[in-house]
């Protein structure tokens, strides 16, 4: 994963993704060059809308992964819970609320940090460069209070609870203010470092107690985000997918060295169980390191919001797609410049057209549009089988896809993207046909390139080594978790 900063230049295409433009140029006439076309102006304004039809180049900013605001509003203070402490003593928990300034959106998802110190010490204002970086982004970013420990008197299981419920009150807030400071309440992710982020993990995976300030809202958050922690909790399908980043020689929270005898206290084991669950789980080891990752701070950043842009996504603002099953994927398509859409409308039920088929290909790997293209009959609908042999091309001609016994495709190339397409997931066919002559409309495209971006397995070795930064995993880190 690469860390941008300002305007960037052109991008280094890997040797990886060359061999795959390689393939996908040779492949078919409609992609016949490989000169980068142009390029839309830095920064494109916050909150202008995609026009249709109108290609922008695969550099101009985007919102959720680029800091496109260059200014963020904080309000500092706002309290959210009263609580007993550990001393008997009534607390007031405070938050505070960052803000992009301008922004025109009027549903945002919402990232909570929580700091770090053992639940015996630390201020919310130590997570103040990850709510600003998030908010600059377009996130409504938070940071909150918790109850502490005692230094001379810590119960850890206590602290663990109070820091959870109190985490779990901020959630619950942000619902009740959803609102007041046009927050979509469902999308409210939790990220923290060390205690924060055994917090976030405990907050996404274990029991929720009734009760509790503005009870009748929901504690559930939509990702969690882990720096330096672990949880005993055991999750359950359909809950929140994490991403984990863990130094290989940290001491305080093992790396994959439960400090809780027979309960998994440590990154890796905590990553499995969440697998396990058939929930998602990326780990990033920061080979070398110990418990403090400071020195990843703008790597670990961009993996993070990346993370969250594939999986939890933004507001749908196309009033056309919302409840739809393509919502989401049509969103992050559009938000990683691989389809096209109007301000309001995305069009799912329209036929895809080949130019914008070929156009999407492109810029899965990372690369603007050549210009020009030629593609025949540029304005004509894309059929399932040549747009699943143009993804099968440009993920680098993947081999081993057993037979899906289509009739209707044949013994050639068209025949070995179905099966591929099959195999993992992302396009199938009806009993033993595939129906490859048939229009593909935009809503199912979009879906079946999110669903690519999210699968490891359907790519070429030499891709999964060194994917292109549009799609959405990372293998190998560590060996344990496969």
């Amino acid at each position: 994963m690469t860390s941008r900063h300002g305007p960037p230049g052109p991008r280094r295409v890997v040797p990886a993704v060359a061999c795959a433009l390689a393939l996908l140029a040779g492949a078919t006439t409609a992609l016949s060059t490989v000169s980068a076309g142009p390029v839309a102006a830095w920064p494109r304004p916050a909150g202008q809308a995609l026009e249709p039809g109108a290609p922008e180049g695969l550099d101009a900013p985007q919102r959720y992964v680029d800091p496109v605001f260059p200014t963020v509003t904080v309000t500092e203070g706002l309290g959210f819970a009263t609580v007993t402490n550990v001393l008997g003593q009534q607390q007031r928990l405070r938050l505070d609320l960052y803000e992009p300034q301008g922004d025109p959106a009027a549903a945002r998802p919402v990232i909570l940090w929580l700091h770090g110190g053992s639940f015996q010490r630390g201020t919310r204002d130590l997570m103040s460069w990850w709510t600003r970086e998030s908010a600059r982004r377009g996130y409504v970013s938070v940071t909150a209070t918790y109850r502490l420990e005692p230094e001379d008197d810590v119960h850890w299981a206590r602290g663990i609870t109070n820091a959870t419920a109190d985490a779990r009150a901020a959630v619950r807030w942000l619902r009740a203010h959803a609102d007041e400071y046009r927050i979509d309440p469902t999308r409210i992710s939790m990220g923290g470092i060390s205690a924060g982020a055994v917090t976030s993990l405990q907050s996404a995976y274990s029991y929720v107690a009734p009760g509790g300030p503005n009870a009748g809202e929901s504690s559930a958050i939509s990702a969690a985000i882990s720096l330096s922690g672990a949880s005993t909790a055991v999750p359950n399908a359909g809950e929140a997918p994490a991403i984990m980043f863990h130094g290989s020689e940290d001491t305080v929270v093992g790396y994959d060295q439960t400090l809780v005898p027979g309960q998994g206290f440590d990154g890796v084991h905590t990553c499995e169980r969440i697998r396990a669950a058939g929930v998602d789980c990326l780990f990033h080891t920061h080979h070398g390191a110990q418990h403090d990752l400071t020195a990843y701070r703008d790597e670990d950043r961009d993996a993070a919001l990346q993370f969250l842009s594939c999986r939890v996504g933004a507001p749908s603002p196309y009033t056309d797609a919302a409840g739809r099953g393509y919502e989401h994927a049509a969103g992050w398509a559009v938000r990683s410049r691989l389809l096209t859409a109007g301000p309001r409308r995305f069009r799912g039920s329209d036929p895809l057209t080949r130019a914008a088929a070929e156009a999407a290909v492109w810029a899965l790997l990372d690369r603007p549009t050549p210009s020009p293209t030629v593609p025949t009959r540029p304005d004509g609908a894309v059929t399932r089988g040549r747009f699943v042999t143009l993804l099968w091309r440009a993920a680098g001609v993947p081999t081993g896809a057993p037979s899906a016994g289509y009739v209707d495709v044949g013994n050639g190339t068209q025949a070995a993207a179905a099966d591929w397409a099959t195999a993992h997931g992302l396009l199938r066919g009806a009993g033993s046909r595939f129906s490859p002559t048939a229009p593909l409309a935009r809503g199912r495209a979009a879906v079946v390139l999110h669903r690519l971006a999210m699968r490891p397995a359907a790519w070429a070795p030499a891709l999964q080594s060194t994917p292109p930064s549009t799609v959405c995993f990372r293998l190998g880190d560590p060996a344990a978790l496969g």
